[in-house]
């Protein structure tokens, strides 16, 4: 697997100097980045100054699916945001502990984004089914672990569509809309 959030245009194999392939066969393992190009036509110079960083990030893994590519890739390109709460000072255990905060548990599922609700009282979670198969959201379980009010689906300009109780079937990929309420 390989990902960067930097670099646009990476060659494989050999340098491609303007054929298409439709499918891909390397003939070598080789990768060429192209940091600053002026390979299309565009506006930028050729040529730029200053001090100049990138990154790239490449795998590998038994897991050849579509999934663990997404996931890989995604999370390279945006890492979802994560905060260390400090252990409070009293009697309490002091080992370390990582969760997740809102689990999915859905292998074909990609969470995209979380962003705050616009009317301030909930959670909007951009889900994604990425394999081409069926998946079901357990909504009352996501309901449990995040102690939501009520789960919804909402259009993406956060429209109700339907009030959530029971599994959610995410076709083909499709994507959705929930809605996580937070009120009182």
């Amino acid at each position: 697997m390989f990902a960067s959030k930097d670099i646009p245009l990476v060659h494989f194999g050999d340098i491609n100097i303007g054929r298409y392939y439709y499918r891909l066969k390397p003939e070598t393992n080789h990768i060429y980045s192209w940091v600053l190009n002026n390979y299309w036509v565009t506006n930028f110079k050729a040529s730029q100054q200053g001090e100049l960083r990138w990154s790239y990030s490449i795998t590998s893994s038994a897991d050849p699916s579509d999934m663990f590519a997404t996931r890989f890739g995604k999370g390279e390109r945006v890492p979802l945001l994560s905060r260390i709460m400090m252990p409070s000072t009293g009697a309490e255990s002091t080992e370390l502990v990582s969760r997740s905060l809102i689990d999915i548990a859905v292998p074909n599922l990609l969470l995209v984004n979380t962003t705050p609700s616009m009317d301030g009282k909930g959670i909007i979670l951009h889900l994604r089914e990425v394999e081409g198969g069926h998946a079901i959201l357990d909504t009352r379980r996501l309901q449990e672990e995040t102690g939501a009010s009520s789960v919804e689906e909402v259009s993406v300009l956060e429209e109700q569509l339907s009030l959530l109780t029971a599994p959610l079937l995410i076709e083909h990929f499709e994507t959705r809309f929930i809605k996580l309420n937070f009120e009182p």
